[in-house]
């Protein structure tokens, strides 16, 4: 007989050996699947459910939950971020005509960033192409802030920024962003309502 061997790309070869399971009910258009993934980056367990609508939309829902996933490994950059837990519901539309767009609500929980741990960050949130409208905080001992706002580069030449962020804290020493100075941590308020990219059509206002 003869032995099919298909490559992984080279983010995926850290997964080393695993355990898959896949349930699914339904047809091609209107299914619901329940995921599980055991193996080397860590264990997911995921629902995903697509709907076609009428309109001709499709739409893929659900929710995704996993524990001490390896994403340093899965992008190869172990020294910006290591294992994280989350978990978050989404909602991901294919429209019949434009860019597709993710609703997602959820938390991560345990995120090794730059060598430090972050207990909790939560994210609700829509993105499509180059756009990020919604919320995003850290709480945590050496980092801690929240935003709120839009940032929208659909238009390259004018983007458009709109958003109030609140960086209560941020120890730059424990984030290894300062290691020349032990105690070196930053706190500030900042509304940005801008359009534009460089200083020949930029306007607007940012306060700090």
């Amino acid at each position: 007989s003869n032995t099919v061997t298909i490559p992984l790309p080279e983010s995926l070869r850290a997964m080393n050996e695993g355990y898959v399971s896949v349930n699914f009910e339904g047809s091609y258009n209107n299914f619901d699947s329940e995921v599980n993934v055991d193996c080397g980056i860590g264990s997911i367990d995921a629902n995903i459910a697509r709907t076609k609508e009428a309109s001709g939309d499709n739409v893929f829902s659900g929710y995704i939950n996993g524990e001490g996933v390896d994403v340093g490994s899965l992008i190869n950059n172990n020294k910006l971020l290591g294992s994280l837990d989350l978990n978050a519901g989404y909602s991901v539309r294919f429209p019949k005509k434009g860019t597709p767009e993710l609703d997602v609500n959820g938390k991560v929980l345990n995120a090794e960033l730059l060598g430090t741990q972050i207990n909790v960050v939560n994210l609700d949130g829509k993105m499509k192409e180059n756009l990020f409208k919604g919320k995003l905080s850290v709480d945590d001992n050496v980092l801690a802030f929240d935003f709120n706002g839009l940032i929208d580069f659909e238009n390259r030449k004018y983007p458009k920024s709109n958003f109030n962020a609140v960086i209560k804290k941020a120890d730059l020493c424990a984030l290894n962003l300062n290691k020349k100075d032990s105690i070196s941590e930053i706190s500030t308020k900042v509304y940005v309502n801008m359009k534009g990219f460089d200083l020949d059509n930029l306007e607007g206002v940012v306060k700090i």
